[in-house]
């Protein structure tokens, strides 16, 4: 139990759980309503439970790697809470996660003010559907500039086998304007 421990003076949480195994963390009461930075908080854990049900969104600017490599950890966020609408980067985001349940976090993302895509998805088992979010076509990590393809090296949905096959991928939008 960590909630006796006092972080709403806090913005950035980067790394925080990285790297933790075999534990079981309930810190559900936290007070992040003033973190900005959440990058790569959750990455490479494993065997591991976190109670996060309670924690805002509303000032979060950064999940770049959020759930990097996640595979068997568990992370309790309520829906209601996951206000991601201020959040600029997601890069990373959910790359090389082979979990479903937090794979399920991203249907409920608001990417309207999210700016960098680059890698979200990448090599992930992504099977959500996100065909009602809208990705401007100029935002980087939309498909790369190059071959102008969604599925290329450091786009949004690189090596993500099940989004690319399931027609469930983002709609991208708007004029080429390199």
């Amino acid at each position: 139990d960590l909630n006796w421990i006092d972080i709403s003076n806090l913005t950035d949480l980067t790394r925080l759980f990285s790297k933790v195994k075999n534990l079981n963390i309930d810190c559900s009461e936290w007070n992040t309503s003033h973190v900005e930075k959440f990058n790569y908080i959750f990455a490479f854990s494993s065997n591991t439970n976190i109670k996060a049900n309670n924690w805002q969104f509303d000032n979060a600017k950064e999940f770049d790697g959020m759930f990097y490599m996640c595979k068997t950890i568990n992370v309790e966020i309520d829906a209601e809470h996951w206000n991601s609408g201020n959040v600029k980067s997601m890069q990373n985001m959910f790359a090389y996660c082979t979990n479903q349940n937090l794979l399920h976090y991203a249907s409920k993302l608001d990417i309207n003010g999210c700016k960098r895509f680059s890698s979200m998805f990448a090599d992930s088992k992504c099977k959500e559907d996100l065909s009602s979010w809208e990705i401007p076509n100029n935002f980087p990590g939309a498909f790369t500039k190059e071959t102008m393809n969604a599925y290329d090296s450091g786009s949004m949905v690189y090596n993500c086998y099940d989004l690319q096959h399931c027609g469930k991928l983002p709609k991208i939008v708007g004029s080429l304007d390199f």
